[in-house]
């Protein structure tokens, strides 16, 4: 555990922050190697928690991986063990997808349970759901049973091609499904033990995390074809050897930074190669932050964001769903529209519930309101706060949102903070470059 405490912070007024690889990335990409057993070094991969915990689970299995200096490489060769191990399982969501790719690459494997942020309120925590992955897996014809701990098994003889339609994977919020994505990337992992046939996946989503899982196998030597409707694959008689991929940036800090810039009137250059993939990785954020007059400027190093000028950008109203903004944006852009001259609302369409940081928030006397799914976001003024207060972050992203908000102030105790370590490299590396004041404490 780990809490950190904020002081009078005297902000520069200029600072440049190096982004990270993006993980949700990482982890589709190294699992998509286990299933296909090949040599693989993945490059710009972030230094936090997530990838050591990856690391763990290769290594628990009998993977044989180099990681130094961004870089990690995979070697192919035999799975040695079966079985994800508890410790390593329920400390991130991503190791569903290593047992995914377990289970393709060694016909059988097991996993208790995956972790990760639990994203929602304590009322109606919004628990992450695995059932459609292991539903994708049986329709390809993997038998996954519980046995009396509770641990999945999976095991197969052969895979068979299926058509796969991802509209049919509903989930308890009537707006969107926050099942798109992983029945999307389950569905391609099955499909690279499909030896014979191909592989048909209708209505996929198509945000990042899947795109460069695409291009990856493509790379490996896969036919893959896809559109906005169907994503294909077939298996190619010649694959390729020693791969090198490069991380895109992570596009989740690169908003999140966004806002700090634009709240905290910080002039803030990003840097980051792959221009190119952000803008079309957050082309949704970046229609908004457009019409909401929020100006950044492209450069050949990455972005900048003229905090300085003091940007008022324009009210919004935003339905988070899987084919608009991420639900992992949501949050940055309330921060941006508490200095807006009119009401926000976000509606989230694809957790039930989403909106812990907006109650943490409250107590430092921002004014946001929360209506079952939808968060109102009134215009701010700036005051003191008089006393000590103490919050807690939830998740990741409450963690950045929480000390983006409290630099405004002095003495706040944020406490879980450690979440933050789970998506940001270097994190007090740059609190420090922007000046930030704090102390940590375990």
């Amino acid at each position: 555990m780990e809490d950190i405490t904020l002081y009078t912070s005297h902000l520069n007024s200029r600072a440049t922050i190096k982004i990270g690889g993006y993980k949700h990335v990482l982890v589709s990409l190294v699992s998509a190697a286990v299933a296909c057993n090949c040599d693989v070094t993945f490059q710009n991969v972030p230094d936090i928690f997530d990838t050591q915990q990856i690391i763990q689970i290769l290594r628990s299995i009998g993977k044989k991986v180099d990681y130094s200096e961004s870089s990690l490489t995979l070697h192919s060769g035999c799975i040695t063990c079966s079985d994800i191990p508890k410790q390593y399982s329920e400390t991130i969501h991503g190791s569903i997808y290593l047992f995914i790719a377990l289970v393709v690459a060694n016909k059988r494997g097991s996993i208790l349970n995956s972790g990760g942020c639990a994203i929602g309120n304590e009322k109606t925590k919004s628990s992450r759901p695995e059932h459609h992955f292991y539903e994708v897996m049986e329709h390809f014809g993997i038998k996954v049973e519980v046995a009396s701990d509770g641990r999945r098994n999976g095991s197969y003889d052969k895979l068979a091609p299926a058509v796969i339609d991802i509209k049919d994977f509903k989930s308890n919020n009537g707006i969107s499904s926050n099942l798109h994505s992983g029945a999307t990337k389950a569905a391609i992992l099955c499909a690279t033990a499909v030896t014979d046939g191909t592989v048909e996946i209708k209505h996929p989503y198509l945000k990042p995390d899947v795109t460069e899982l695409l291009e990856f196998l493509k790379l490996y030597g896969f036919n893959i074809q896809f559109s906005h409707d169907t994503i294909r694959i077939s298996h190619s008689k010649s694959v390729s050897g020693n791969l090198t991929f490069q991380i895109m940036p992570d596009i989740a800090e690169i908003i999140s930074f966004i806002s700090f810039a634009v709240f905290n009137k910080v002039d803030l250059l990003l840097e980051f190669e792959q221009i190119t993939k952000v803008q079309q990785g957050l082309r949704a954020e970046f229609s908004i932050l457009s019409e909401c007059k929020v100006p950044i400027e492209w450069t050949e190093k990455g972005l900048y964001i003229p905090g300085s000028i003091g940007i008022r950008p324009l009210p919004f109203s935003i339905i988070v769903t899987s084919s608009s903004i991420f639900s992992d944006s949501q949050p940055f852009f309330s921060i941006m529209a508490l200095l807006s001259s009119g009401e926000s609302s976000i509606k989230e369409g694809i957790w039930v519930s989403r909106f812990k940081y907006a109650e943490e928030a409250q107590k430092m006397g921002y004014p946001y309101e929360i209506q079952d799914n939808t968060l109102i976001i009134r215009p701010w003024t700036e005051r003191r706060v008089q006393e000590h207060v103490d919050l807690v972050a939830t998740d990741l992203r409450a963690a950045f949102v929480l000390m983006t908000l409290a630099v405004r102030y002095q003495d706040i105790t944020i406490r879980d903070f450690y979440h933050i370590h789970r998506g940001y490299e270097n994190i007090y590396e740059k609190m420090k470059s922007l000046g930030i004041g704090f102390t940590v404490s375990n």
